[in-house]
């Protein structure tokens, strides 16, 4: 039940920054007197930690569009998933349209940081760059092992085993 509260929380947090951050970003570069939430700090954290992020470059803007307006659709599964506990009751979100997702999601998550630490202005403070990426990564892994913990405790149910 921590787990899924955990997981909800998470998704919450990276829609509300799709709809705000994100898509202000996406259509121009974030102005310091914009009255979107977050978009000061999210300023002056790119300024001192994400360089690359500041200076937008034209793949991250484009990366940054489709994260804002189309990965809400994961997080809203997601979150549905994790605050009805139904991991394993649906088999067609659990088993094909979420794992779809989250492959395009680690696949972006991946390509980002790639990107990021082969640029000419890589994070300069692993601490400061990943307690805020970060997140993203331990969403995937808790939603990982509750598709496995669902899919484990399903066959176990059925008499199958591995």
């Amino acid at each position: 039940m921590v787990l899924n509260a955990v997981i909800a929380a998470l998704q919450v947090v990276f829609m509300f920054t799709s709809f705000t951050i994100e898509r202000e970003y996406c259509h121009a570069p974030l102005d310091p007197t914009s009255s979107t939430p977050l978009v000061k700090e999210t300023i002056a954290f790119g300024i001192e930690y994400n360089p690359l992020f500041h200076e937008r470059p034209e793949w991250l803007v484009k990366a940054t569009c489709i994260h804002a307006y189309g990965f809400w659709i994961l997080y809203s599964i997601i979150f549905y998933l994790a605050v009805t506990d139904g991991w394993a009751r649906s088999k067609i979100l659990s088993r094909v349209v979420l794992p779809v997702f989250l492959g395009a999601k680690v696949n972006a998550i991946f390509f980002y940081h790639f990107m990021q630490f082969t640029s000419h202005a890589p994070p300069p403070n692993l601490l400061a760059y990943f307690g805020a990426e970060g997140s993203y990564f331990v969403s995937i892994g808790l939603v990982l092992y509750k598709l496995a913990s669902a899919a484990s405790n399903e066959g176990a149910k059925n008499g199958k085993q591995d």
